[in-house]
């Protein structure tokens, strides 16, 4: 029993220090412990808000899910250490009468010595215990001092994300209104003007979802701040220019200069794991804006096989995100001429 104890306890500081160091340290998009708790966590929100994007439920999601994975973290090391000492029975002894402590004692050591608040009424019991103690309080230190320092920055990407979906809706709530607010009656020059600060932002944003997994789970409940629904709007944008070409100016270079931003995001999606729908969602532009004679129907089919798997991708992440795909198009009965 006493080298179950040890073995499971090691086993436990070593998966739990990779995981830690895995999700922020490196830019992979997390640990797999990690992953798999707070996906757990926001699939069990999903459903208490009956999956609706502008349930008050999930709009907390973020914060329990922050909060939990610093218990997991710092829980997952006080317990590791409490299973080695605990697999030995004079691995704590008492200060006045160097009597072995009891279980709760030693794992009420453990959380001290992780803490740094110093020795009290126990300390180690013999030489090697001792040694084991500094390296506890020592690792407790680096890892909670790393953990604390991850959790900031999270919150700063939580506003630039909010930032760049607010910036998006407002040039238009839905891939054809932002286009008819865009065109001035000669050309897109208008926006044009946003493509260089969409492009950094996109970059920005596909970035820190890399380096700070849990920021998928900070969901608003308001359609303006959603960030599957409004990179979709973008997307949809420059997937109606790739299809009917409806710039044609000396800028229109810029359009594919954004998709390569749009592209690096889609990759974070992929790797994210988000689930595809099975089928594309419908591409009904053409009549709202009024371009259909730009294009037959069988050729629009053909090119449109291009962006099936990314606009199922896109579609996916909406729907993960609570919301429909209705959402993001919102029909106008305004139409006009490109």
């Amino acid at each position: 029993m006493e080298v179950i104890l040890l073995v499971l306890g090691v086993v436990l500081i070593v998966l739990i220090t990779i995981d830690m160091l895995s999700t922020i340290l490196r830019m992979n998009g997390g640990g797999f412990i990690s992953n798999f708790i707070l996906k757990k966590i926001w699939n069990t929100f999903f459903v208490l808000s009956k999956k609706n994007g502008s349930s008050p439920i999930l709009s907390n999601a973020g914060f329990f899910v922050i909060l939990m994975l610093f218990c997991l973290w710092i829980g997952s090391i006080w317990i590791g250490y409490s299973l080695i000492y605990l697999s030995h029975v004079p691995s704590v002894v008492n200060t006045n009468t160097l009597l072995p402590s009891n279980w709760v004692g030693k794992i009420y050591f453990v959380g001290y010595t992780l803490s740094s608040l110093g020795n009290g009424d126990l300390k180690s019991g013999g030489d090697a215990w001792r040694i084991l103690s500094n390296i506890l309080s020592l690792h407790g230190t680096f890892l909670v001092t790393l953990s604390i320092s991850y959790i900031i920055p999270v919150l700063d990407a939580v506003i630039k994300k909010r930032t760049l979906s607010a910036y998006i809706y407002q040039l238009g709530r839905s891939p054809a209104e932002l286009l008819r607010n865009c065109w001035n009656g000669k050309d897109f020059s208008l926006l044009h003007d946003q493509f260089q600060s969409l492009h950094t932002m996109i970059l920005n944003h596909s970035e820190k979802h890399l380096a700070y997994p849990v920021l998928r789970y900070f969901h608003s409940n308001e359609l303006k701040y959603s960030a599957p629904l409004c990179m979709a709007i973008l997307d949809e944008v420059v997937t109606i220019q790739e299809v009917y070409k409806i710039d044609k100016s000396d800028r229109a270079y810029n359009w594919l200069i954004l998709k390569k931003s749009l592209n690096s995001y889609l990759e974070i999606l992929s790797d994210s794991n988000v689930k595809p729908t099975d089928e594309a969602p419908p591409f009904e532009y053409s009549e709202d804006l009024d371009f259909s004679e730009l294009t037959s129907d069988k050729k629009l089919t053909e090119i449109l096989e291009k962006f099936k798997k990314r606009r199922k991708i896109l579609a996916g992440s909406v729907k993960e995100d609570g919301w429909d795909w209705d959402d993001v198009i919102k029909k106008r009965e305004v139409k006009r001429k490109f």
